[in-house]
């Protein structure tokens, strides 16, 4: 891991949910990443790391969009986006499926799609 890579920024409601599988995947890759709770207090946000206030600053949150990534830059919202990054960014795509029929099959995994 690179050590002067800035860290994921993961914005979440603070409960599991949504951002649980993601949170799996950074902890098993052994990711830096830092999580910003919406519900946090104003004391509780000035302790975060000053690269996380800067790379938070200026992006509207869209709340009914979460979970949110933040990371070089990039803003990507919702679990399966974000997994397919990370699996991406940190060359580890073998966690997107075996073939390219898993990897294709990947979004009917979400749960408001809907077979026909």
């Amino acid at each position: 891991m690179n050590c002067e890579m800035p860290p994921l920024i993961f914005v979440y409601f603070n409960f599991r949910g949504k951002l649980q599988p993601i949170r799996h995947m950074a902890c098993c890759l052994q990711l830096n990443f830092v999580e910003v709770h919406l519900e946090d207090k104003e004391e509780t946000r000035k302790c975060l790391p000053q690269e996380v206030i800067r790379g938070l600053k200026s992006i509207p949150i869209e709340k009914h969009l979460l979970p949110l990534l933040v990371h070089n830059g990039l803003c990507i919202y919702d679990t399966y986006p974000i997994m397919a990054y990370i699996s991406r960014k940190f060359n580890r795509e073998d966690l997107m499926g075996r073939n390219i029929k898993q990897k294709v099959n990947l979004p009917s995994l979400r749960p408001n799609s809907r077979k026909s």
